[in-house]
C-alpha cells in the first residue's frame, strides 16, 4: 500500500499519523553500519520488526504490537507508569521459543528464566549496539527465522533486567480453548496475545466482544423506548 492509501485507511485516527516505509528503516540502519540487521530485515518480516522497534526506541519510548493481539481494557496507566530511561517489557510465553544457532552464539542460557514473547513490547533504548548484537546476527545468518528477533529480545530482557507483563495485562494462555464462548473481560484480562496454537480464538473473542457491545448498546436504548411507549399507551387508554 502507498502512504496515501494508508493515510486514507487510518483516517479514523484522531492524532497525528506518520507513515514510514521499510526503506526508511533500511537507510537508518545502513548509516549506522548495521548491515547484518538490514539483511535480516530484507529477508524476513520479523527482521523488519526488529529494525522498526530498534530505530523508534532510539529516539522515544515506543510500543510494538503484533496483529494477533486483542485489548479488553486500558493499559495506558501501566505504560505511563515506567520511569524515564531504558525500558523493555515483554510477554511471558508458555514455552521457550528461541532460534537454536543464535541462542548458542549468545552464550547465555535463556531457558533459565521464564520464556519471553515479543508480540507486545514496550521499548526504549533497545541495547542492540551495547550488547554487540550486530556481530551475533552476522555470525548466525543461516539460522535466521521466526524466532531470531524474539531470541534477541529475551537476551536483552535478561541482561538489562527487563519486565514481564502481568497475566492480567497481557495473557498468553489456551486455558479456555474448549469453550464455545470466551469471556476475557470476566477473567480480568486487559489484553491477550493469540499465538499460533490457539489463534482461531482471536475470531471467537473478537466477534463475541462485538456482539456483546452491540447487545449492551441495544439494552441501554430499549428501556427508554419501552417506557415512552408505555406512557403513550396509558394516555391513549385514559382518553378513551
Amino acid at each position: 500500500m502507498s502512504s496515501s492509501e494508508l493515510q486514507r485507511s487510518f483516517r479514523f485516527v484522531s492524532g497525528e499519523l506518520v507513515v514510514k516505509t521499510a526503506d526508511d528503516y533500511f537507510e537508518h540502519h545502513e548509516k549506522r553500519g548495521r548491515n547484518a540487521l538490514v539483511s535480516y530485515a530484507r529477508a524476513h518480516p520479523f527482521g523488519l520488526k526488529l529494525a522498526i522497534f530498534l530505530k523508534e526506541s532510539e529516539t522515544e519510548r515506543c510500543i510494538w504490537c503484533d496483529g494477533d493481539v486483542l485489548f479488553f481494557g486500558d493499559l495506558s496507566k501501566r505504560i505511563e507508569g515506567f520511569t524515564k530511561g531504558r525500558v523493555l517489557v515483554a510477554g511471558r510465553d508458555w514455552c521457550h521459543g528461541y532460534e537454536p544457532m543464535l541462542h548458542a552464539a549468545l552464550d547465555w542460557d535463556l531457558t533459565a528464566s521464564p520464556p519471553v514473547n515479543a508480540g507486545f513490547l514496550l521499548v526504549e533504548d533497545f541495547p542492540y549496539d551495547e550488547f554487540g548484537l550486530e556481530a551475533k546476527l552476522a555470525a548466525t545468518q543461516q539460522g535466521w527465522g521466526w524466532y531470531t528477533e524474539q531470541t534477541l529480545v529475551a537476551y536483552c530482557m535478561q541482561r538489562c533486567s527487563g519486565v514481564y507483563w502481568a497475566d492480567s495485562e497481557m495473557i498468553i494462555s489456551h486455558e479456555d480453548c474448549q469453550e464455545m464462548v470466551g469471556n476475557p473481560e470476566r477473567r480480568g484480562w486487559r489484553g491477550r496475545h493469540y499465538i499460533a496454537p490457539y489463534r482461531d480464538l482471536f475470531w471467537r473473542d473478537s466477534v463475541a466482544g462485538t456482539m456483546r457491545d452491540f447487545l449492551c448498546d441495544r439494552t441501554r436504548k430499549t428501556p427508554e423506548s419501552h417506557t415512552s411507549g408505555s406512557k403513550k399507551t396509558s394516555t391513549q387508554m385514559r382518553d378513551r
